[in-house]
């Protein structure tokens, strides 16, 4: 039976994957990409890959961030101002990437701009989970004030 013990571990696990692997694609970006730079002008290469760099040093705080939150959950440390914080942290580096990758469209790829409206998405729906989370903070202290 899959408990809620097993999916928190997977997503741990997950995190940790996807960061290691983000430091190994940041690691051996120019060699990964080095196909690029004989498609494309000196000049659109190193705006591709300082829009990479950029997005991809944000997802790394974003990630750790997101580890962050989900350590909090394991500690049965739910709704808390913290967590509060980590999804807003996360929520703002989504929308950062989103303005970093629609700047990026224009000197990269028209594809880096249906990657900008996806962080955009993304960036929207961790503010409302944001607001629900502040939300259900807020009652859980006035609860906990209640005899």
């Amino acid at each position: 039976m899959w408990k809620k013990e097993y999916s928190l571990l997977l997503s741990k696990i997950c995190t940790v994957v996807a960061i290691v692997a983000l430091a190994g694609i940041l690691a051996g970006a120019p060699w990964l990409f080095s196909f690029m730079r004989e498609k494309l002008a000196f000049n659109q290469y190193a705006a591709c890959m300082t829009v990479g760099y950029a997005v991809g040093f944000i997802l790394c705080f974003a990630l750790v961030r997101l580890y962050a939150l989900l350590r909090n959950i394991g500690k049965e440390k739910v709704f808390t101002a913290a967590n509060t914080a980590h999804i807003r942290a996360v929520s703002w580096c989504c929308w950062a990437a989103a303005l970093i990758l629609l700047v990026g469209s224009f000197s990269c790829h028209l594809v880096v701009l249906v990657l900008s409206l996806a962080a955009a998405f993304a960036g929207l729906v961790l503010r409302v989970m944001k607001n629900v989370f502040a939300e259900a903070v807020a009652i859980k202290e006035e609860h906990d004030y209640t005899i």
